[in-house]
This record gives structure tokens, sequence and C-alpha cells, in this order.
């Protein structure tokens, strides 16, 4: 550009506004490609915390609870069984063993919802694993166990637990906001 007395001409102040245009326009389409990328990748890691959360929190309560065999209660629940526990007698200051007759239930309920989208929650022994900003897709979840015991009839001893999750975000109507579900799944014996 060359100054003359006068100033810049029209022709170089359009040009230079062009190329401004130009600048502005390529940096907004970045910055907007940027912002949708990390509120994608945010929104999986947040469902990715989630599922790994309700899988500890499975893993460590049935351990804890350490069952005498497990048995079904329907599609998507099981039912572990605990017929002793064992306690410190105040008396006598050993451990006893107890008879009990205690069930701790894990199961899959959809929140019935009245869209063709069945999202429901995950329990242990009636607390929600799940938060209530997320849903378990009751279509595509499953809580099974395998049995490996020889006189096997509607309980197990020895077993194998496959539990699938498919995870969603969903709002406060227990619709579902994420177009697709993310899928996890874990086996466990006892």
């Amino acid at each position: 550009m060359t100054m003359n007395k006068k100033g810049i001409t029209l022709m170089e102040l359009l040009a230079y506004l062009a190329l401004v245009g130009i600048v502005v326009t390529l940096l907004t389409g970045t910055f907007s490609y940027a912002l949708q990328a990390y509120d994608r990748i945010n929104g999986q890691g947040a469902v990715v915390s989630e599922a790994n959360f309700i899988m500890s929190n499975l893993i460590t309560q049935t351990n804890a609870v350490n069952p005498a065999y497990v048995k079904s209660c329907g599609e998507n629940c099981i039912e572990l069984v605990i017929d002793k526990e064992r306690k410190i007698d105040p008396e006598l200051g050993i451990i006893v063993e107890d008879n009990v007759n205690k069930i701790v239930r894990i199961r899959i309920d959809d929140l019935n919802t009245e869209d063709d989208e069945l999202v429901g929650n995950i329990y242990i022994a009636n607390m929600q694993l799940n938060n209530s900003s997320f849903g378990v897709d009751v279509a595509e979840s499953s809580i099974s166990f395998e049995c490996y015991d020889d006189d096997f009839d509607n309980s197990c001893q020895k077993s194998v637990l496959s539990i699938k999750l498919a995870i969603s975000k969903i709002n406060k109507n227990g619709e579902r906001i994420s177009d697709h579900n993310f899928i996890f799944e874990n086996r466990f014996t006892f």
C-alpha cells in the first residue's frame, strides 16, 4: 500500500476488509468445530465414567455379599442368596456363623416412559446405581449368569455373572439425549 498525503485509497480499504473477513470466517469455523469436539469428548467421558462407577459398584458389592448361591428372578434379574453370616460373638470374642436367609437382588427396570425407547435403571439391593442423568437401555442391556454346577436346578453355587450395559445420557423426563448407546460388558465369577 502506498500512502499519499490524503491517506489510503478506497480500493486498499476494501481489500483490507475482505482479508479481515476471510480470516475471521476461518477462525470462527475452527473455533466452532473445536467447541463441538470438546462437548462430544466430554459427554463420552462422562458416560464412560458412569459405566465404570456402576461396574465397580456391582463387583465390589457382589464380592462383599459372598453369596452361597445365585438364582434367577426373571428377565434381567438375579438373586444372590446368603445362607450364613459371620459375626463376632461379643461374649466369647470369636467369630461364629449364623444361619440367615438374605437375598440381594440385582436388576434392570424400565422407567415406563411412553415412547418406544425403553430407558431404565440398574439396582442392587433396591439401591439405584446409575445417576439420574444416565439411563440404561433395557432392550440392549442384560444381567445373567452361567452355572457350572453339576446338579444345577434353579440355584447355582459356581457361576459366571455376565453384565452388559447400554448406557446413554437422558434428560429429566427420562428421554434419551444422545443418538447412540455406549455398550459396556463385564463377566466375573463367584
